[in-house]
């Protein structure tokens, strides 16, 4: 857990001259209401709480695996080879290359 250290000098001036024992963090009063998430999706990536997109690989690779039964579905019907391509290039291409590096 990473402290605000504003607000840990406040403490620590605060109890100067005594011997600190533990440190009690306050939130700002502007930041009361403000609600602690684990994962946040910001344009359609989804990050944790160490920036990383760990958790957006993992919804990618569960949303791409269902599609793959929308896929045999679809070929068990009759669809012909070059529509399935057409269509798993607008879903799931497109899923996967979304956000990733040019």
């Amino acid at each position: 857990m990473k402290l605000d250290k504003r607000i840990l000098t406040m403490d620590l001036l605060s109890e100067f001259g005594k011997k600190i024992t533990l440190l009690s963090v306050q939130p700002l009063p502007m930041c009361i209401q403000v609600e602690r998430v684990i994962s946040l999706r910001v344009l359609g990536v989804i990050l944790n709480e160490k920036l990383t997109a760990t958790d957006h690989v993992s919804y990618l690779l569960e949303s791409c695996s269902r599609l793959l039964f929308v896929y045999r579905t679809l070929h068990s019907h009759g669809l012909n080879t070059v529509s399935l391509q057409d269509v798993f290039r607008s879903t799931a291409l497109a899923k996967i290359a979304f956000c990733s590096p040019a």
